[in-house]
């Protein structure tokens, strides 16, 4: 009994491993694709991918070069010989690279760096003249404000459609008039974000924040430049939607100096924009400039 038992359990499990050779998961012709895949297999070669590798890093090839087009073309070289249809797409993109740098360390031994990677014997590849230079560079990832100049419905919308396609950080500006409400609606409605503009009133604001603006944008510096208190208008703003819970975010537009930017952090502003030496002056102060100078007179005499 154990005998039969052993015989049709191992006829039983072959039958299934027979049949799972048959069947591949997303395919209706197991036995077809498995041979396809064997002869794809078959077209691999370390030998030339090493190949492949070593010709497309045989040049500095970073965005918007000459190598990177050379690479490019390589690729697409591969690509149509293996009979696929293949194009190059170009983009038009912001590309910062140096036009000097420097790195240099003081103290008692001065020391500047040569910011250049010597070229190794071994590496037919190293120290080309062409190669992108090494070096630290950061980019804000924020939202940016694209201005319609259209006042009418039809025309602002139209345009900014237009700016919210070219990226999804782009905020589209609209002006604070009785077309630019309705056009803060639709674009709210479709999902576009936007920036109520031009806005010297907590009225103002109320009536942006309930269209669906993303930020709205007082202008404080031209109310002071009016004798009128362009942080007081902020403060009321703040009030109003913190009341009903409003998510528009308040954007404090003509910023003029440090004050300004501090006031502004106090009574709540989600964003300003505001000249560099407003936000440079925030570092400064009489009291740092004079204890650093303490600080290495006495360091100086220590060490004379």
């Amino acid at each position: 009994m154990k005998k039969t038992i052993l015989i049709v359990s191992i006829i039983f499990l072959t039958s299934l491993s027979s049949i799972a050779q048959k069947t591949l998961l997303g395919f209706k012709n197991a036995e077809k694709q498995l041979i396809i895949e064997k002869e794809f297999d078959a077209q691999l070669s370390a030998k030339r991918v090493g190949q492949n590798i070593k010709l497309l890093s045989s040049v500095p090839h970073h965005v918007g070069s000459v190598g990177g087009k050379f690479v490019a073309d390589e690729i697409v070289k591969v690509f149509k010989e293996s009979g696929w249809d293949t194009k190059i797409v170009t983009y038009q993109l912001m590309f910062p690279t140096p036009i000097s740098r420097v790195l240099e360390m003081s103290g008692a031994t001065n020391y500047k760096a040569l910011l250049k990677e010597p070229g190794i014997k071994e590496d037919a590849t190293s120290g080309q003249a062409d190669q992108l230079p090494t070096y630290n560079c950061w980019s804000a990832d924020g939202d940016v404000s694209a201005e319609v100049i259209s006042t009418d419905l039809a025309g602002m919308i139209a345009e900014g459609e237009k700016l919210a396609a070219l990226h999804p950080q782009i905020v589209v500006k609209i002006p604070m008039i009785k077309e630019g409400i309705k056009a803060i609606k639709y674009f709210s409605d479709k999902g576009i974000r936007t920036n109520c503009t031009l806005v010297f009133s907590a009225g103002q604001a109320l009536l942006a924040a309930k269209a669906g603006a993303t930020y709205v944008s007082p202008f404080i510096g031209r109310l002071d430049d009016i004798s009128t208190d362009g942080m007081a208008l902020i403060e009321e703003i703040r009030l109003i939607y913190d009341n009903y819970g409003f998510e528009t975010q308040i954007l404090a537009a003509s910023v003029r100096h440090v004050m300004h930017i501090l006031n502004c952090a106090k009574v709540g502003a989600d964003v300003i924009t505001g000249p560099l030496s407003a936000i440079e002056g925030l570092m400064k102060h009489p009291l740092t400039d004079s204890g650093l100078a303490t600080f290495l007179a006495d360091y100086n005499k220590g060490n004379s």
